[in-house]
């Protein structure tokens, strides 16, 4: 859990000054993800109404890392 709050921080700063993209970019990410991710668990959580939900994508990427994947759906964007 404290790795994810810690990542709220300089999000926030980002979005505080007007950030409307992120980095990585989606390719740097999935090659950043094969190249180095080695978490032994991931979850991804999808939500039913979001219309830039990359959640399959990631999940197929995923896939190919050794991490135990669990894809959850809720309902909302």
């Amino acid at each position: 859990l404290f790795p994810v709050l810690a990542q709220l921080d300089p999000l926030v700063t980002q979005l505080s000054k007007g950030a409307k993209d992120f980095s990585p970019s989606p390719s740097e990410l999935t090659s950043l993800i094969q190249s180095s991710y080695s978490a032994p668990r991931t979850l991804l959580v999808k939500f039913t109404d979001d219309t830039l939900d990359e959640t399959d994508k990631m999940a197929s990427v995923l896939s190919a890392t050794t991490t135990q994947l669990t894809v959850r759906e809720l309902p909302g964007t």
